[in-house]
């Protein structure tokens, strides 16, 4: 049963979610009690996600679109500037909005939701890289695709 919100119950104890992660990862069988009660995995997802569409969008703020067309994104030589730096900054608003409110208790309804934005985002880059038939950009797309849509479920259903 859920102690109090950020932590979970195993065996009497109360855990937060990074001890509760570290026990799954050595083995112990806790991942019932964690999708039951808490967010632990879903938390990590975030973390990884945040992590990911920071540094994205914080290239595609900073770097001009040819340097993004050479370094592997090729869809940014037919993108207008404008429209790389609002997908740079809709990235880094999700990224925030996935760690900050968690942390921060009344606003947590942000993670879903910004969650849930992300995966519209990469439903919208999906879209373009089939039109461009770039499977491998594809690929990575179906990745955080899964990988938000999961976390969304996960946290508004804990």
């Amino acid at each position: 049963m859920a102690a109090e919100q950020g932590t979970i119950e195993i065996g009497g104890k109360k855990l937060n979610k990074v001890e509760a992660v570290k026990l799954a990862k050595d083995g112990v069988d806790v991942w019932d009690d964690i999708f039951r009660y808490g967010t632990a995995l879903p938390a990590q997802l975030d973390e990884t996600k945040a992590a990911a569409f920071l540094a994205s969008g914080a290239l595609k703020l900073a770097w001009p679109r040819e340097k993004l067309a050479a370094r592997g994104m090729a869809w940014a030589a037919t993108f207008p500037p404008a429209g790389i730096r609002a997908i740079g900054l809709a990235e880094i608003a999700a990224a925030v909005a996935l760690i900050l409110p968690p942390l921060l208790g009344p606003a947590e309804v942000l993670a879903p939701l910004a969650a849930i934005g992300l995966a519209g985002l990469m439903l919208a880059a999906a879209a373009l890289h089939i039109r461009r038939r770039e499977p491998q950009a594809l690929a990575a797309n179906a990745v955080f695709l899964a990988l938000s849509a999961f976390a969304a479920w996960a946290l508004f259903t804990a």
